[in-house]
């Protein structure tokens, strides 16, 4: 009976112990059984958070207190620098991340331009932005058979106005449209000067009454349900819509193209907050998402790219082999990053791509928006 009764403390004991771990992602991103999996092999209880952009973010992240603060974040890349000035990054312990050798030199040069040391941040994911396309509405639409593989698909207001009547649906995200605005103008994608955001707000906002949607999460299943036939995405997120269309045999053919005159190229990062309660488990999950075999699951999951090589060879040859996932060497000579805006050049977009979706007529603005600051 006594050792009956130890066993069962023992057994209480350990898993009132269990850990919360706190993560917090952008929505759909990860297979929740590698969650599920590292909870079990580390006892922790795992309480997963999703946000869909910057204000999402900042919403969850800022406002978080010490007891219940996240212990792993996803954080927009663009606003990493900001999060290092605010000491609210965890310096990270490489002797504790035995797969850091692992990752590709590019990914780590890649964030080199958010985090000069490689000290704070670690790559997750990579991909592109692009057109997910519904064929055969927009043929239809269109009144033609060749659809072309460009960005006048969004940005043209002819075109616009004639597949504005099967629904086009742009990422609520300003640091993704404008660049991409300004590269199918001619200018540069990665420029920071003022005038040419008030030049791309301007065209949009001319464009804006044709636009369905601006919107970074539920275009996923109204492209796959065919309530839009246009949709500025992600390239995971379109390829997920494909399959998902696929698998419910919806009927009609969906494809996601980089378009001809060139797109933005993406990477996400992962980071320990400050403030995290179980730092050294944080480091332990940064290491298991190096694992080949965990991070193939993951991309086969999310139809994303990743940044451990070695992990290729587990990867779905369907993935693998599309170029529009691992682009060509044509591709990826189109496509540019995200340029590493600063913090007071970031409000002003925010304000001007405000602008923009009032112009859309569904936005409730307060008051005219010629009256806001920096307007």
């Amino acid at each position: 009976m006594y050792y009956l009764l130890a066993f069962l403390i023992l057994i209480f004991t350990e898993v009132s112990f269990a850990k919360t771990f706190r993560i917090l992602n952008w929505t759909a991103y990860i297979d929740k059984s590698v969650l599920e999996d590292f909870g079990k092999k580390h006892n922790v209880d795992i309480k997963y958070d999703t946000f869909d952009d910057l204000d999402g973010f900042r919403q969850k992240f800022l406002v978080k207190s010490k007891e219940d603060a996240y212990d792993i974040i996803f954080p927009p890349v663009d606003y990493v620098p900001a999060l290092i000035e605010r000491k609210v990054l965890y310096k990270l312990d490489k002797s504790l991340l035995s797969n850091l050798d692992k990752l590709s030199n590019t990914s780590m040069a890649d964030l080199k331009k958010y985090d000069s040391t490689n000290e704070y941040i670690l790559p997750y994911l990579w991909g592109t932005v692009g057109l997910g396309i519904n064929v055969d509405k927009v043929k239809k639409a269109l009144k033609q058979e060749n659809i072309p593989s460009s960005w006048k698909l969004a940005f043209d207001p002819v075109l616009a106005g004639k597949l504005s009547s099967c629904g086009i649906s742009y990422l609520d995200s300003e640091v993704e449209i404008f660049p991409l605005v300004l590269n199918y103008l001619g200018k540069s994608g990665q420029s920071m000067e003022r005038s040419d955001i008030v030049s791309a707000s301007k065209y949009l906002r001319e464009l804006a009454p044709k636009i369905k949607y601006f919107d970074s999460e539920e275009y996923i299943e109204r492209l796959k349900d065919g309530e839009i036939c246009i949709a500025i995405g992600y390239s995971g997120d379109i390829f997920q819509a494909i399959s998902d269309a696929e698998e419910e045999k919806k009927g009609y053919e969906l494809k996601y193209i980089i378009p001809e005159e060139g797109s933005t190229r993406w990477i996400d990062a992962i980071a320990i907050p400050s403030n995290s309660n179980n730092p050294k488990i944080a480091h332990a999950f940064l290491n298991y998402l190096m694992v080949p075999e965990v991070i193939a699951k993951i991309s086969n999951f999310v139809w994303y790219a990743n940044n451990i090589p070695s992990s290729t060879s587990l990867i779905e040859e369907e993935i693998v082999n599309d170029k529009s996932i691992y682009p060509s060497t044509d591709v990826e000579s189109r496509l540019f990053s995200i340029p590493k805006y600063e913090l007071r050049f970031q409000r002003s977009m925010v304000r001007y791509w405000t602008r923009v979706k009032c112009a859309q007529g569904v936005v409730e603005c307060r008051a005219p928006v010629s009256g806001l600051p920096g307007f």
